[in-house]
């Protein structure tokens, strides 16, 4: 190797050097990024559901999967309704010989009128008839 070309290789070296020492100053002078907020309730209509919110903070990055499998439905189905209603039950009733046209029955509270199948709810699950039940709750009288 010749001395002009050993020459180069160490300018070049030493410039590199200079480039990432510069750079690590840099990331080391950076404020550290803040943690993601959990997802926020407004957003989301299923937190309209009583207790999920809390649920959701306390498990912020997985909280869907571990929920149980039998609230799963109530969540999609707030989702479908949005701000219309409050799911607070559901029911994916059974075929028997006293019931031969099973139909999932959706409870909903703070009901506005609206045709939530309009709003995106779909008319069949689980290859039956959905119904939406209206019950009385805290801002709708138990008359009516």
């Amino acid at each position: 190797m010749t001395r002009t070309r050993t020459r180069r290789i160490t300018a070049v070296l030493t410039i590199a050097l200079c480039v990432l020492a510069t750079a690590a100053l840099l990331l080391l002078a950076m404020p550290p990024r803040p943690p993601m907020p959990p997802p926020a309730p407004a957003r989301d209509p299923a937190f309209r559901i009583g207790g999920l919110a809390e649920f959701a903070a306390q498990y912020p990055t997985d909280w869907e999967q571990r929920l149980a499998p039998e609230v799963k439905p109530m969540i999609e189905f707030q989702r479908w309704i949005g701000e219309h209603g409050t799911v607070v039950s559901f029911a994916d009733n059974a075929w028997s010989w006293s019931n031969p046209f099973p139909k999932v029955s959706v409870f909903i509270i703070d009901c506005d009128g609206a045709d939530l199948f309009a709003q995106g709810a779909p008319r069949f699950y689980n290859f039956k008839s959905v119904e939406f039940v209206p019950l009385p709750g805290p801002t709708q009288p138990a008359g009516g």
